[in-house]
């Protein structure tokens, strides 16, 4: 049981940072529009100094994000945990609505807990030990903006909440751009664009509360999936791979988080102020 609950709280923290799991679909849908049916193709030559410019890179990439209604997908995830590492394989299902929901399910052997992301809220369910945490924004809203670089991370896509606040070109080669911003006093993000399909290679975020700094830093596979660490305060809590299988678009999904009476539930008012205090939950 201490097993169980270990395992379920590094996959909490992982969602706290902004982080994982996803959801179910029974077969593929061929005549999708998801990222493995758009060939994105420029169709353009670009003067150098517009095709460095940050506004542009930005804009241009947005406009060869996936265009999709909904998205689902069974997860395949390996955990490495620690210096030896400790590896912990996973299951689990994500849905999504598009800027409205994001919802998912771990499983090991049996399901371990679930998860409901949306604009102003954030709620965990812990299905083995009947324990629920529901969070809620305070006078510092944080939850949209997470929401929507969530969201990016988990679709491959940029979003307009990078063209808010200082940003700068950091980095430029052959292959790809990488471009710095800070979103807030609390957000900054990396984010690196390749240069021939203006797809994200790779997204960097730090979220920062006095005292507390989360980074996260994710790769892209090649294939449907990406490669995720997380720190605190620059000290690694773990290290996953997430692959999608079975994969569907557009279809009409149902988002079920049901907590049962006798659950412990607490409620947080505020992200931001549980973080001050120094508590990822």
């Amino acid at each position: 049981m201490m097993k169980h609950n270990h395992t379920y709280r590094l996959w909490g923290i992982l969602w706290i940072c902004s982080t994982m799991l996803w959801l179910a679909g029974c077969r593929q849908d061929r005549e999708d529009r998801g990222w493995q049916n758009q060939n994105f193709v420029l169709d353009e030559e670009l003067a150098r100094d517009s095709r460095d410019s940050v506004d542009f890179i930005l804009r241009k990439s947005m406009g060869y994000n996936t265009q999709f209604s909904t998205f689902a997908a069974n997860l395949d995830i390996t955990l490495l945990i620690g210096e030896e590492p400790l590896k912990i394989g996973l299951g689990g299902q994500i849905r999504v609505q598009k800027d409205r929901i994001i919802w998912a399910s771990c499983t090991k052997f049996l399901e371990l807990g679930r998860i409901r992301i949306t604009p102003d809220s954030l709620l965990l369910y812990n299905k083995f030990g009947n324990e629920g945490n529901l969070y809620l924004d305070d006078s510092v809203p944080m939850l949209p903006t997470l929401f929507k670089l969530m969201q990016c991370l988990f679709m491959r896509q940029t979003d307009s909440v990078m063209l808010l606040g200082e940003r700068t070109l950091a980095y430029s080669d052959s292959l790809q751009w990488g471009i710095e911003g800070v979103m807030s006093d609390s957000i900054a993000w990396q984010l690196f664009i390749d240069k021939r399909k203006f797809r994200p290679n790779a997204l960097h975020l730090q979220v920062v509360q006095k005292g507390m700094a989360i980074q996260m830093k994710l790769i892209y596979f090649e294939e449907n999936g990406f490669e995720l660490s997380v720190a605190l305060n620059q000290k690694s809590l773990v290290n996953a791979q997430i692959r999608y299988n079975k994969i569907r678009w557009n279809n009409e999904l149902s988002f079920p988080l049901s907590i049962p009476k006798s659950a412990k539930m607490e409620i947080n008012h505020g992200l931001t102020r549980n973080m001050e205090q120094g508590n990822l939950f």
